[in-house]
């Protein structure tokens, strides 16, 4: 994947997007959420606790853009239990 060049502007744009983005997610597994986010063009999209992941996706996907390195360094590991012996 390789970084598009960003002027100041649309870097601007795009971090207030991921900001307000991050807000909606914390809100969404909060439980305090409006949970509708509606884009520059007027497209709408509702998210629910069932879906959160696929806003963290696309939150991630947007930082990627900002950041080439972003993308090399979230690495999402399953969560897993370690028992001890007995």
């Amino acid at each position: 994947m390789s970084c598009p060049p960003l002027t100041p502007d649309e870097r601007l744009a795009l971090k207030l997007r991921i900001a307000k983005l991050e807000a909606s997610y914390d809100a969404i597994m909060s439980g305090t959420a409006i949970k509708k986010f509606v884009d520059q063009n007027g497209e709408q999209v509702e998210y629910t606790t069932a879906n959160a992941g696929n806003l963290l996706s696309y939150i991630n996907s947007l930082k990627a853009m900002l950041d080439c390195g972003f993308a090399r360094r979230y690495k999402p590991r399953p969560v897993g239990f370690i028992f001890p012996r007995q």
